[in-house]
């Protein structure tokens, strides 16, 4: 998905883009059993944002950019077994936010997200409850750039950006084995924020904001009567890069 506005000044404009997968299974048993399985969900997704003002300004301007991957399973089972499965999910994406051309940035907001859920939910009263996930896996990569060139003035100017990633597995059961397992959650974010571009030492700065932030999360949940419970985690990968400026020659 590309967004772009060349040439003049820019007042008064908003830019988003969105792109969202989402994967539901739910089942409701008294005898039989339940079972959800996902072999594969993948997502490939490259965002840009582009405003060129080619020597113009930019007052008032919005741009958002969100990509989003959500996997859901969710079993009620009475008397038989509750079985959440998934083998893979990948999500790779890429988002660009760039304000680019001399003149000044006065309230300028730049906003970038990317998330991936996993949740996995068994509700279970006399039959075992068994989550499991082999691979959850996240590459993301965010650039937001605001570059006036020298000369620039930049006022109250907002950049935030945002990497998520998060499984939640929980159980509920009364007279049988509660089980919830993660084979990898691996998570490798980037994130750069610039503001001011060659010869920035004649350009101003007032009111400028950057934040970046990459989370990674696990909860693993049991409620357990009569019956033994157990959270497994083999492994838990984080690599993840920062870099933000304000002014650099």
């Amino acid at each position: 998905v590309a967004i772009a506005n060349i040439g003049g000044s820019y007042e008064d404009v908003d830019n988003s883009a969105e792109v969202e997968q989402t994967l539901e299974q739910t089942n409701e048993c008294e005898d039989a059993e339940c079972e959800n399985n996902i072999e594969a969900q993948a997502q490939l997704v490259e965002l840009a944002i582009v405003n060129d003002g080619a020597g113009g300004s930019y007052e008032d301007v919005d741009n958002s950019a969100e990509v989003e991957q959500v996997a859901e399973q969710d079993n009620e089972c009475e008397q038989a077994g509750c079985f959440n499965e998934v083998l893979a999910q990948a999500q790779e994406s890429g988002i660009e936010i760039i304000n680019v051309g001399g003149g000044s940035y006065e309230d300028v907001g730049n906003s970038a997200e990317v998330e991936q859920t996993l949740k996995q939910d068994n509700e279970c009263e006399q039959a075992g409850c068994f989550n499991e996930v082999l691979l959850q896996e996240q590459g993301s990569e965010i650039s937001i750039l605001n570059d006036g060139g020298t000369g620039s003035s930049y006022e109250d100017v907002d950049n935030s950006a945002e990497v998520e990633q998060t499984t939640e597995q929980q159980n509920e059961c009364e007279q049988a084995l509660c089980s919830n397992f993660i084979g990898g959650q691996i998570q490798l974010g980037i994130i750069e924020i610039g503001n001011g571009g060659g010869g920035s030492g004649a350009n101003t700065y007032e009111d400028v904001s950057n934040s970046a932030e990459i989370e990674q999360t696990t909860e693993q949940k049991n409620d357990c009567e009569q019956a033994e419970c157990e959270n497994i985690n083999v492994a838990q990968v984080q690599a993840d890069l920062i870099g933000s400026y304000i002014g650099r020659s």
